[in-house]
């Protein structure tokens, strides 16, 4: 019956994502991972999940200090791919943030610094103004 309805592959989607968001936030790492890889598999073009797994391996870098290197490696290439097209914008910056978040568990506090400084200096708006104060606020957290 839910296959009949209007949109259920996007809703099928987003129940997905929904539960792989919900694994993630129990530290399900694994299983959020294995639950994720089926989402991008099927739908690999969607930048919904894309993100959402740049966001697993952060969080799972977080409860394990050793994977910040996968965490930035894959929110640096996210980036490189958002970057040349301008209707994503706002997922660019996203995701140079989160390079930077990725820095700082590395502890490489000053590239972070940079990282941030130099994507304000090439846009001074970042976007929009919340994830402008995102980065001012993360700029303060790493003694700007």
């Amino acid at each position: 019956a839910f296959q009949k309805t209007i949109g259920p592959p996007e809703r099928l989607l987003r129940t997905k994502l929904r539960m792989a968001e919900a694994l993630r936030k129990q530290k399900k790492f694994t299983d959020a991972q294995t639950f994720l890889a089926d989402v991008i598999k099927d739908s690999p073009r969607l930048l919904e999940p894309k993100l959402e797994r740049g966001y697993l391996l952060e969080d799972w870098a977080k409860a394990e200090p050793n994977r910040w290197g996968a965490a930035n490696n894959y929110w640096r290439a996210l980036a490189s791919q958002l970057e040349p097209i301008r209707s994503l914008r706002i997922n660019y910056y996203e995701s140079l943030y989160h390079v930077a978040i990725s820095l700082q568990g590395l502890g490489r506090g000053t590239e972070a610094k940079q990282t941030l400084k130099s994507v304000m200096i090439l846009s001074p708006t970042v976007g929009n103004p919340e994830m402008k104060k995102r980065y001012e606020d993360l700029l303060a957290g790493l003694g700007q």
